[in-house]
């Protein structure tokens, strides 16, 4: 960005802060690396369309600052003078510092001629200033008046110009925390978002500006940003400064998030980039016309093979609701209403959409000739109503392909007006649409499919490694089952069942990776975790990685970065042999910064770039051998004039050469320090000899040191690790554990704890099996239910218990509930009176560790009736 600066010596303070307040404060940062804005001075002093100039993204040597010798504690880690011979020291080593007046302790003057451009500075004005932490600014004390002002770096902006939006703070790249303290007033609004995004928690002022709404400008991302929810809605502008206005990068929506859209404006995400919008029953997104009288272009993906998904969101006011152009997209449990068009399926686009409701649109649903909408029903039923049209396929030329809507409720008990159903008088449907199979009232929308969520993993998973994969999951009633789907790069979306009847308990499965078909297709492969409820209902979430090797040999440094670097060193980094595209990896963020394609010289040079962590380390993508090729670990650290030394962790469980069996819980422990305070930690694990990491868990409270780690069912990892990652309140990283190699082998040499869970089914079975106490399900020992006769079938005959290894909800009318899959492995046990407990023997095996099993009792009427009763899922321990 070209910035005109205000200059000259020998400005006096109040000329300085005059100066300053002719431009807005601009934060940039690196686009890998989250900061915390917790207080801005003076900006209650701003007038409308006025602010604050800063730019903090590198280093840029300009041709006229001057150096005051002698200037006393400035922490200045960024280069701020165009002599590098007279300031060598004062760049890697002694302050370097532009002379001028002190504030706070800082002495800044004449910075104007500091162009920070790169994503390379540290800056630290530390007494009550700022400070350019891991690529963001944060300013820490509003106390001290001038901590901000003092630098006399300002843009020429006027109001009304749109470069710079209307916020008197812009955030450029990654994301931002804003504190509970900032005094933001009198603008047309509080700030605006170029490229960065705002966490959840953070605050932005609720009144005294024109618009108290967080500005989205260039409908772009730098990096993976966050939209978190806020007390304010967004803004999201119309037009865009960059080509067509994609995205570019990866927009992660919160649950709760507001979006206003300005007329005509859309989220365009195509090829790699990403709109996530995945909201909660509790928590939905709204995305919504800024005027309700003046529609917003829509949300459209085009070309994406990220496999988009918005779920829980309402999408109200556009012209187009969702559009997918030559993308899968997926909408789950949202709510399309007031739109022009709610959905279209164009250009070899596919529309997936379930448990939906689509109300009071001209058109609800359509496909074009190109496209496809799959709307069938099962298991998760649609409610289309209100609509002009609801549902419209058009069909261009040659044979039409039938558009299936089937089981879904169209406001009428006789179904829609479509010419396959002469008597409906629903909403109407177009063109060749499936509808026959029909429901007469609204499916019960306070009864929500499952919410699934998987933590994040590596992007490449090599063929033939292993990994855990985790989820969570809630949901109204109970969790029945699971399955676990695949797809290879070579089939979009191609999904199909590689494990089903996975117990309801279950939270985590072992699977090895596949290997592919060569295929021309470079869609990513992914995984597919589907949970499914006492109602039959199913919620899901994708895993998405790419199919590659992993080389060997490391590289070469012609720098030796063993003992770490600092923000803004040169570096030069040579390896033999190979070329490809170089990244920086920052594990601890799980992103890769891209640093060039096509390197057919193997060697590099550059600067570190502004981030604190022990765990970046550089990458080699070969596409010729489709082979990844990493360094070891170094740790990059900002310059310790910050002032803020980075967290110290150490893990103190499990310990080297432990060995645990499936299903064993993991016991993760560990101590930490810092000099200032902690945000959090995360917890990565690796089954690949520390290759490759995912995350176990990831924002854990800075007051937890403790965490159980329940392992999936396995058949043996030699190499499993798993780190712990702490994050101070600037977000600097520390990590402990990576080199602690414990096993999951045979019965391991560790306790397995078992569990007993009540799973009641649906229609409910009376609760009468009754889950033991002392005399748990382990193996080597039997284990007793009973049936409790006070309420259930006081009459009975006889008891009887099933077990089984496949979990199921069949309702079978007066019987009751069948909670246990007959069609897969099952025993029938027999009690030796009505209420007697069952002699269940567990064999003392390491085989049956770690399992999960599906028990439900049954009682045999005086009448030769059958009565079922509650099911225990349980997974069996060892002692």
């Amino acid at each position: 960005m070209a910035f005109a600066r205000r200059r000259g010596p020998g400005l006096a303070r109040s000329e300085r802060l005059a100066a300053a307040r002719q431009g807005p404060l601009e934060l940039r940062s690196s686009g890998v690396s989250d900061f915390e804005l917790e207080r801005v001075a003076d900006l209650a002093q701003l007038q409308p369309g006025q602010g604050l100039g800063f730019e903090a993204l590198g280093l840029e040597r300009q041709a006229d600052s001057r150096r005051r010798p002698g200037a006393q504690e400035v922490a200045l880690g960024v280069e701020l003078l165009a002599d590098l011979e007279a300031c060598a020291a004062g760049l890697f080593g002694a302050p370097c510092v532009a002379g001028g007046e002190a504030y706070g302790g800082q002495v800044v003057e004449q910075a104007s001629q500091v162009g920070v451009t790169r994503s390379q500075a540290l800056l630290a004005l530390s007494d009550g200033g700022s400070q350019l932490v891991r690529g963001g600014l944060q300013v820490a004390d509003a106390a001290q008046q001038h901590g901000v002002v003092a630098i006399d770096y300002v843009t020429d902006y006027q109001p009304g110009e749109t470069d710079y939006g209307q916020g008197p703070i812009s955030l450029f790249g990654s994301n931002h925390m804003l504190g509970p303290n900032n005094s933001i007033a009198g603008n047309p609004v509080p700030l605006t978002l170029r490229g960065g995004g705002l966490l959840p928690g953070s605050v932005v002022p609720t009144s005294g500006n024109q618009q108290n709404v967080a500005e989205f400008l260039d409908n772009i991302a730098r990096g993976v940003i966050d939209l978190g929810a806020l007390d304010v809605p967004y803004l999201w502008r119309e037009g865009s400064a960059f080509g067509d206005g994609d995205l570019s990068g990866i927009v992660e929506v919160e649950p709760g998030t507001r979006i206003l859209f300005e007329p005509s404006a859309e989220a365009l995400a195509s090829f790699h980039s990403r709109f996530n919008a995945l909201g909660t029953p509790d928590a939905p997104i709204v995305l919504e016309a800024a005027d309700p009288a003046q529609p917003w272009a829509g949300i459209r993906y085009k070309g994406n093979d990220r496999r988009p998904k918005l779920e829980h969101c309402i999408v109200r006011g556009a012209e187009i609701g969702v559009v997918a152009s030559d993308s899968y997209v997926r909408l789950e449990s949202c709510l399309l209403e007031q739109n022009d068009f709610g959905a279209t399926a164009a250009q070899f686009g596919t529309l997936e959409v379930g448990k939906t409701r689509i109300l009071d649109n001209a058109i609800g649903a359509r496909a074009t000739g190109l496209g496809s909408a799959h709307l069938e029903a099962d298991p998760n039923p649609n409610w289309f109503e209100g609509n002009g049209i609801a549902v419209q396929s058009e069909v261009l030329s040659g044979e039409p392909v039938e558009d299936e809507a089937q089981g879904a409720y169209w406001g009428g008990a006789d179904g829609p007006q479509h010419p396959s159903n002469p008597g409906g008088s629903g909403d109407l449907v177009e063109g060749p649409v499936g509808v026959l199979r029909f429901l007469a009232t609204p499916p019960d929308f306070d009864d929500h499919p499952p919410v699934v969520r998987v933590p994040r993993i590596t992007s490449s998973l090599e063929p033939g490694s292993k990994l855990h994969l985790r989820w969570t999951v809630e949901d109204d009633g109970e969790i029945v089952s699971h399955r676990i789907e695949y797809s290879a790069h070579g089939d979009n979306p191609g999904l199909a069942p590689i494990v089903e009847g996975i117990s309801g308990l279950a939270r985590s499965f072992e699977v090895t990776i596949p290997d592919p078909v060569p295929s021309s297709n470079i869609n990513p492969s992914a995984f597919r975790i589907v949970a499914v409820d006492d109602a039959g209902q199913e919620g899901w979430s994708d895993v998405l990685f790419f199919d590659a090797e992993y080389g060997e040999q490391p590289f070469a440094f012609e720098t030796d970065l063993s003992s770490g670097v600092t923000v803004g060193q040169p570096y030069s980094l040579a390896w033999g042999g190979v070329w490809g595209n170089l990244y920086l990896q920052l594990e601890d963020l799980g992103t890769f910064v891209d640093l060039g394609y096509g390197l057919e010289q193997p060697m590099f040079s550059d600067r570190v770039p502004a981030a604190s962590t022990d765990l970046a380390r550089y990458a080699l993508f070969c596409a010729g051998e489709d082979r990844w090729y990493f360094s070891d670990n170094f740790e990059l650290r900002p310059h310790p004039w910050i002032g803020d030394a980075p967290p110290m962790v150490a893990m103190t469980s499990p310990s080297a050469g432990d060995a645990y069996h499936s299903g064993g819980i993991v016991a993760v422990t560990w101590t930490v320090s810092d000099d200032e305070a902690l945000r959090g930690f995360d917890l990565q694990a690796s089954y690949d000899g520390g290759r490759t990491w995912h995350w176990l868990i990831d924002d854990l409270p800075a007051t937890q040191f403790a965490y159980d780690w329940r392992l999936s069912s396995s058949d043996g990892i030699a190499d499993v690790r798993v780190r712990v990652i702490a994050r101070d309140r600037r977000v600097q990283a520390s990590s402990d554990g990576s080199d602690v190699v414990f096993s999951i082998d045979g019965c391991g040499n560790q306790a397995v704890q078992p569990v007993q869970v009540v799973r009641s089914g649906l229609p409910a079975n009376p609760a009468a099996l009754q889950p033991t106490t002392g005399a748990e399900p382990v193996v080597g020992s039997i284990w007793s239910p009973s049936i409790d006769h006070s309420t259930f079938e006081p009459g009975a005959v006889a008891d009887f218990l099933l077990v089984g290894a496949i979990p199921a909800n069949l309702p079978l009318g007066v019987e009751g509930t069948l909670l246990c899959d007959l069609g897969g492995p099952f025993v029938l046990l027999s009690a030796t009176a009505p209420g007697a407990p069952f002699a269940v023997g567990l064999p003392d095996t390491c085989t049956l560790v770690g399992a999960y099993l599906t028990c439900q009792g049954a009682a045999l009427t005086p009448t030769a009736g059958i009565r079922l009763t509650n099911g225990l899922d349980i997974l069996v321990g060892q002692p």
